[in-house]
This record gives C-alpha cells, sequence and structure tokens, in this order.
C-alpha cells in the first residue's frame, strides 16, 4: 500500500498542492497582506490614537485652560522641529515633534502604537518609527544626539502617514526643554481628545491661537500692532485645524478582495484535485482488490496530512519573508490573523477533502 501511495498519489499531490499553494500565495495573499499593510499605514494613526482634533499654536497657558473645558479629555503640546539626529551610523536630518508633557497616550504614539518599548526615567527620550530605526540600525536603548543633547531610543513604533515625525519627550525641568522653550514662544500645535465632538467644533470654529498673537512690544508703534492684532483676531484658523475623524473619510483605502478570491481559488483546485484523482481508472481498481481495501483509511489520512502540511508550510514562509521585505510595516495583529485565517482555511479544505474520498469510497468501491 505504502509503496502504491507513493508512486500513484504522493508526487502528484505533492506537485499539486504545492503549486496551487504558490500560485495562491503569489498572485492572491501576497498583494492581500500588501495592501493590508498600505491601508494600516494609511489609518493606523487615525484609528489608533485617542487624538480628535490637531488645533495650531496655542501658548501654554491657553492649552492648559483648553484642558479644563468639559468636553476635553487631554492634550498633548508638542513643537515641531526639523533637525540632525547623530547616531552610531551616522548624521541624519529628520522632522522631530518634541514635547514638554508625558502623557504618551495622548501623543501620536500611544501603547498599542509601540511595537516594542522600554521603561526609561531619564528624560530626553524618542520615539523612533521601524522604518527610520531599520534604516539607520537603532535599537531600544541606544542613544542618539541632538545638537549637545544625548537622547535614549525609549520606543520603535509604527510610521504613520500625518506628521511622519520622530516623538521626543523633553521633560519638564531638563536644559533640552529649556532650549527648546527658548526658542518659541508658544507650541507649534496641540493634538486634543474629546469627549464631545460637536461642543469641540462650535469651541474650535471660534478658536485663536495666541501663538500667533505677538507681545505689543515687539512693534515700534501702537499702530502697527493694532493692525497686526486686527488681522490676527479676524482671521479663520478653521482650515489649519485637522479633524482626524474628517481625515479618516478622506482616505482611499487598497483593494483587499484577494484574501477572498485566493481562498475561493484554492479551495476549488483542492476539491476539484481530489475529485480526479480518485476518479482516476488505476485507483478505483486497485481499492477494488480485496487485499488492498485494509489500507484505504490510513491512505486518505496520508493524502490529508499533505495537503494540510505542504501549503501550510509555504503560507507561514511566504508570509514571513514578504513581512521582512514590505516596503510598509506589517503589524502584528495583521500577519498572525492572515496566517491563522490561512491556516484554517488549509486545515478545513483538507479536512473536506479527507471526507469527500470517504463518501466516493463507499459510493464507488464499497
Amino acid at each position: 500500500m505504502a509503496k502504491y501511495w507513493i508512486k500513484k498519489r504522493f508526487w502528484i499531490s505533492l506537485v499539486i498542492v504545492f503549486t496551487v499553494s504558490i500560485v495562491c500565495g503569489f498572485f492572491f495573499f501576497r498583494p492581500y497582506l500588501v495592501n493590508s499593510a498600505k491601508n494600516h499605514f494609511k489609518v493606523g494613526v487615525y484609528e489608533d490614537t485617542s487624538v480628535d482634533y490637531d488645533i495650531p499654536s496655542p501658548t501654554e497657558d491657553q492649552l492648559r485652560e483648553i484642558k479644563e473645558m468639559a468636553f476635553v479629555d487631554d492634550v498633548f503640546g508638542y513643537f515641531i522641529t526639523e533637525g540632525t539626529l547623530n547616531c552610531e551610523s551616522g548624521s541624519v536630518k529628520t522632522k522631530l515633534m518634541l514635547s514638554d508633557m508625558s502623557n504618551v497616550q495622548a501623543s501620536l504614539c500611544p501603547s498599542n502604537r509601540q511595537i516594542e518599548s522600554l521603561d526609561i526615567e531619564d528624560y530626553p527620550i524618542i520615539f523612533v518609527d521601524s522604518e527610520f530605526a531599520k534604516e539607520y540600525g537603532l535599537s531600544l536603548g541606544d542613544k542618539v544626539t541632538y545638537g549637545s543633547f544625548d537622547i535614549k531610543v525609549a520606543a520603535i513604533v509604527e510610521p504613520d502617514a500625518y506628521k511622519d515625525v520622530q516623538l521626543v519627550l523633553l521633560g519638564k525641568d531638563t536644559d533640552f526643554c529649556e532650549y527648546i522653550k527658548d526658542r518659541a514662544n508658544s507650541y507649534s500645535g496641540a493634538l486634543l481628545s474629546v469627549n464631545d465632538k460637536t461642543k469641540a467644533e462650535q469651541f474650535l470654529r471660534t478658536y485663536k491661537p495666541l501663538g500667533r498673537l505677538r507681545d505689543e512690544k515687539s512693534f515700534g508703534t501702537e499702530e502697527q500692532y493694532k493692525i497686526h492684532y486686527d488681522a490676527w483676531s479676524e482671521a479663520d484658523y478653521s482650515n489649519e485645524i485637522t479633524s482626524f475623524e474628517g481625515k479618516l473619510t478622506d482616505i482611499r483605502l487598497s483593494d483587499t478582495n484577494q484574501l477572498f478570491m485566493g481562498i475561493v481559488v484554492y479551495s476549488v483546485a483542492m476539491i476539484a484535485m481530489t475529485v480526479v484523482l480518485f476518479i482516476r481508472k488505476t485507483e478505483r481498481v486497485y481499492f477494488k482488490q480485496k487485499k488492498s481495501k485494509r489500507g484505504i483509511a490510513g491512505y486518505y489520512f496520508a493524502t490529508m496530512l499533505i495537503e494540510i502540511i505542504v501549503p501550510g508550510m509555504i503560507f507561514v514562509f511566504c508570509g514571513l519573508v514578504l513581512r521582512d521585505n514590505c516596503s510598509n510595516y506589517v503589524a502584528d495583529t495583521l500577519f498572525r490573523n492572515t496566517e491563522m485565517l490561512l491556516l484554517l482555511v488549509v486545515i478545513g479544505v483538507g479536512l473536506i477533502d479527507f471526507v469527500l474520498n470517504s463518501i466516493l469510497k463507499k459510493v464507488f468501491i464499497e
């Protein structure tokens, strides 16, 4: 029986299963994972943070007042600058989001967007995105410098399509914090998390960023200041306020129907293979011989194992290779969920084929 199975079924099944798995993996499952990674990159920062609005240029006092408003859950003030970071692999110019606040859960890098992190108590610390870390060989605990200031890598985070920045937490009373504040009379912006969007939008329609209002002493005459003040007070800043919900509705997502199509093609191909291989004359004649019936159950069980193990290994291997070489970050949850679904499909189809073989055996052999 074993020799017959190897000769008549094993090699044929192996070639067909291998070919179908490679075709489905390349033409269906690969584009699904790539497009899903692109979609996650586009929407991740909007869906996976608590941020609702990004407002321009509040002062420290103004932001403190905003935080006390009943419809506001949290605020995260930040400074934006472009500077040079020095690390072991060299110097790199990048955009930085710096903040004297420590409530990282209200930022663009909450814990659910952190791929890995360390508890570092000494500020300043930096949260770098995975693509930046990979390109410049950075890992947790590494030190980078900005001017004369040392910064430790505290987290590797998912990249975002919004500001594309590396987040630096300055700490409240550090020299680096004083250095940044001495060069800015207000925050560049602030992220707001709210519990009542209707009230929030009513407030934001009349929002005036005090950071844009210059001190009267900086003007030569009172008339010059009045012109500046009137321009500031009459300006409409609503077009500078970003609604994360609004950004989400504007995003065009890539097609991800390939997964469903691939599952259908794989399932039909495997079931068709089972039927075609069963109805071959050689196989039916062989099993009708009395001496061969004893091994029929083992014959089809071994066939089922081939149909489960081979595509399962191919899909896992291809997924790992793709994850490590994809141009966009593939989130662990996306990777795990896709692989688990494919393995369930493979097991399910293998069991269906086993049952189908048993039915066909009873009809045509017994």
